[in-house]
């Protein structure tokens, strides 16, 4: 099996890569450490490199980002709407954590030993994803978030999606579009050390989840498998096997109730299509001017919403007590502007055409994953899919000394 490695790592960076899956895992849970476990994991990641290195590694494009979106944010929020509070400083300080740590981070991650840790966490992801589905669809129960550590109120009020019923397969995670989320990284690094069983169950257990993103990550991810320096006995028994896979998915009974799922959502009926893919545009198409182009004058865009509420329904905008719900594409407008969204395009450009050739498919799946789910704005998941992304990243890090 191929190494991922293009360098040798010390123990220690190996013993630290291979627990970052770990933290990734637990990103969910903000209550515990400093701002959650995965952030309190990567703050000791970093510290421990510059200390052992002397220096901190910055991806430019990305921390240029990061300046103008805390710049706007203050700028917006203290000065404009006039809100400065401790939200708002702790989303400052959160801001620059991630923009800087990715870099710091993906300059030592060891990927095979990621890759290892990762393995092991999507096979129990997928086991749990397996009973799920036939407990959805044979006992016709749903099922709920199972919780691998206590939760607490701060948790739940966060997101109710915590102790709501489910009719998916959604394992240890709070929707599907996270469970997608968690399990694309080990598809991509499967597809490049051509691990076989690996990226086919992983593919299954995406399915299973009959997440609409998915489906499209898995149809940009095949076909690269497909057509890789494969022999030609590897490339005939993948596309049997796919062949055989999206049969069964569409023809069987089996899959009736995600398929049925994937075409209503799809179809332009459904309330939720509304609310995840076009409810955010809506609301930044009726902004102010000033707003558009810098951004919205709050850090929360529920309170922004309530209080111009007025201004949002005559502009068609329609929402629930709970359906206030935003995109990644969309909050990157929302809280940046236009402005903002340039750079942060112009950042996404500099890191695609550094990338190595294998890792470009997972990039546009990361990309189709920003229309879907609101988990990739400077997040655990958004820190999770840049550090795989830098550290397949042929462009120059800059070091900065650290003494």
């Amino acid at each position: 099996m191929e190494s991922l490695n293009t360098k040798i790592y010390s123990r220690q960076e190996t013993l630290l890569s291979f627990f970052l899956p770990v933290a990734f895992f637990l990103f969910q849970y903000g209550s515990y450490g400093i701002y959650g476990i995965m952030y309190t994991y990567l703050l000791f990641c970093c510290i421990y490199y510059i200390f052992k290195y002397q220096h901190i590694p910055v991806f430019k494009p990305l921390v240029f980002y990061t300046i103008c979106l805390v710049l706007f944010t203050f700028v917006n929020c203290a000065f404009v709407g006039g809100v400065l509070t401790r939200r708002l400083i702790v989303s400052i300080f959160l801001y620059l954590f991630c923009g800087y740590s990715v870099s710091i981070i993906a300059e030592h991650v060891d990927k095979d030993a990621l890759y290892r840790c990762w393995k092991f966490l999507g096979i129990v992801v997928g086991v749990v994803i397996v009973c799920q589905f036939f407990q959805i669809t044979f006992q016709h129960h749903s099922v709920h978030v199972i919780n691998v550590l206590p939760l607490t109120q701060a948790d739940i009020d966060a997101c109710y999606n915590w102790i709501a019923d489910h009719d998916r397969p959604i394992a240890f995670f709070t929707e599907p579009a996270a469970v997608v989320g968690f399990l694309i990284p080990l598809l991509a690094m499967a597809q490049q050390k051509r691990d076989f069983f690996c990226f086919i169950s992983v593919s299954i257990f995406i399915l299973l989840t009959s997440s609409t993103s998915g489906l499209i990550v898995l149809i940009i991810m095949w076909p690269v498998y497909l057509f890789r320096k494969n022999n030609f006995r590897t490339c005939v028994l993948v596309f049997f096997l796919v062949a055989v896979i999206v049969y069964i998915f569409l023809a069987t009974d089996l899959f009736r109730t995600s398929v049925d799922k994937v075409i209503y959502e799809t179809s332009g009926e459904s309330s939720n299509m509304y609310v995840r893919v076009i409810m955010g545009w809506n609301i930044f198409f009726n902004l102010d001017i000033r707003s558009m182009i810098m951004g919205i004058p709050d850090i929360d865009l529920t309170d922004f919403a309530l209080r111009h509420a007025a201004d949002l329904v005559n502009g068609g905008v329609i929402w629930g007590d709970d359906e206030l719900y935003t995109n990644t594409a969309q909050k990157l407008f929302l809280f940046s502007g236009f402005i903002g969204a340039g750079v942060y395009i112009w950042m996404l450009n500099k890191l695609y055409k550094s990338l190595e050739k294998d890792a470009k498919p997972y990039f546009w799946s990361v990309i189709v994953l920003m229309f879907f789910s609101s988990n990739f704005y400077f997040s655990g998941l958004f820190v999770m899919q840049f550090i795989f992304l830098l550290s397949h990243s042929t462009l120059s890090i800059e070091k900065i000394k650290a003494n």
